[in-house]
């Protein structure tokens, strides 16, 4: 194990960072460590059991080694080295201690992986001797493997909520005081906040399902930057459609909306991308650059990252338990679920789609220990439900591509239908909503400047723009 990430996350909990301590006894078993950092962290631990969860002082550590009777002076001599290297450190910062585990973590899975394929090689070529029999052959070198990898997810799992339900007297009493058992957050479009009585909670997974071109993404980078802007929320942003420079472009449009730049429609991307403009556009766009890339303590996070191919929800599971370390995650954007690649290949697009499914909302509800995550993705619709919709007016369950399992594991399902007469219009149908009823509601789209909501709007175009440049 790397000695670095083992001195750094038990140098973090000295002197007295109890907190610490017991975030690591949550997440560390012995075998993430060796050598002397082994002795100490059983020390360390043992003594956290006898005190009810003080850190050990130095003398304390030193007082049970000289009682350790069978331990060799040289040894005793050794550990107690890097017992001083350990408590005469600098000080460890968050970030870099809740790195340090996930790093230490993942330390341990990639080395119990090696061992595991080389004993699995070795078992499939030359066989092992396992008491007087030899274990030789691919399914005995296919069940070790398996059984190192169950290991390995035992270890990784972290601790869930679990508990008898009859002894939480003070949660239940909180739930009520509070009147609601989930932490919703506003999405900024009211009559979707009002239909779900707060906006997305933690651990649900939402779907934006549109033709192509409707303006699916639109919708969800919208919800992103509110969370993030209005809501102080941590977003991550994960993009696999559409280039992170084109989303981050995006968001600084969006941003053009905010009440404080007074203009009340915002700026034109157009324009933007062409770099045609006016002086006094060139000032507001520069108020907005300087504003939307200056950090303020009341915004959250917007964490935006371009997912390459292939990646799967095991990927970003991996880097989003990574990036929770540097800053509480509250909401995922994934752009888009479909793009994404099943854990194991399935014989048809279907089956790869319900199983993406299913792995997201387990990400949903099992994140960050059980305390869940909001995810939203886009969903693109068949063009067979487009041609219903446009003889019914309304989307169906049904009509989500190539998939059944959106009915199951979804929590929200939204549909999107253009406007025929109106391309600044949007008709948004709750196709599902698993706590309560549904009623649809009309939606303003600028696709020229990014916005997506319930407030009504003046109608925009490139055209408009272009007409104030040269005084048409």
């Amino acid at each position: 194990m790397n000695n670095n990430l083992m001195k750094t996350v038990l140098s973090a909990v000295f002197p007295d960072n109890s907190d610490r301590l017991f975030y690591l006894q949550e997440k560390i078993e012995d075998e993430f460590f060796s050598g002397n950092y082994l002795d100490l962290w059983r020390v360390i631990n043992r003594i956290a059991e006898v005190t009810g969860g003080l850190v050990a002082s130095e003398e304390a550590i030193k007082n049970t080694l000289d009682r350790a009777l069978n331990l060799p002076i040289e040894r005793k001599a050794s550990i107690e080295d890097t017992l001083q290297e350990i408590i005469t450190s600098t000080d460890v910062s968050e970030v870099d201690f809740r790195s340090s585990v996930a790093f230490l973590e993942e330390e341990y899975r990639k080395n119990k992986l090696g061992t595991g394929l080389s004993s699995a090689l070795e078992i499939l070529t030359a066989g092992v001797h396992q008491g007087k029999e030899i274990i030789y052959g691919v399914d005995p070198a296919i069940e070790s493997l398996y059984n190192t990898i169950a290991e390995i997810e035992q270890v990784s799992q972290g601790v869930m909520p679990e508990g008898n339900v009859f002894e939480e007297l003070s949660e239940l009493i909180k739930e009520l005081e509070e009147g609601n058992t989930m932490e919703r957050v506003p999405t900024g479009i009211r009559p979707l906040d009002e239909m779900t009585i707060g906006g997305i909670g933690l651990g649900e997974l939402w779907l934006i399902m549109a033709y192509a071109g409707v303006g699916k993404t639109f919708f969800c980078t919208n919800m992103a930057y509110n969370l993030a802007m209005n809501e102080g929320k941590n977003v991550v942003y994960l993009t696999a459609e559409t280039l992170r420079s084109q989303v981050r472009s995006r968001m600084l449009v969006r941003h053009s909306h905010h009440p404080k730049f007074g203009i009340p429609n915002g700026l034109s991307s157009s324009t933007l991308k062409k770099r045609i403009f006016t002086p006094a556009q060139a000032l507001q766009w520069q108020e907005v650059i300087e504003d939307f890339g200056t950090l303020q303590e009341d915004r959250g996070v917007m964490y935006i990252s371009q997912i390459p191919l292939g990646t799967k929800i095991s990927n970003i599971q991996a880097k989003l338990n990574k990036l929770n370390n540097s800053f509480p995650i509250d909401a995922v954007v994934i752009d888009s679920l479909d793009l994404l690649a099943s854990e194991v290949p399935r014989q048809t697009d279907r089956e790869k789609y319900n199983s993406i499914f299913t792995a997201a909302k387990l990400l949903a509800t099992s994140f960050n220990n059980g305390k869940g995550v909001r995810i939203i993705s886009p969903w693109q619709v068949s063009r067979s439900g487009l041609t219903n919709s446009e003889t019914t007016g309304r989307f169906q369950l049904k009509d989500l591509a190539d998939t059944a399992d959106a009915e199951r594991k979804a929590d929200v399902v939204l549909g999107l239908l253009a406007d025929p007469n109106n391309p600044y219009k949007l008709k948004a149908q709750p196709i599902k909503f698993r706590d309560g009823g549904t009623s649809d509601f009309e939606l303003n789209i600028d696709y020229d400047r990014c916005y997506v909501g319930s407030n009504a709007r003046v109608d925009s175009s490139f055209e408009e723009a272009l007409a104030e440049v040269f005084d048409v």
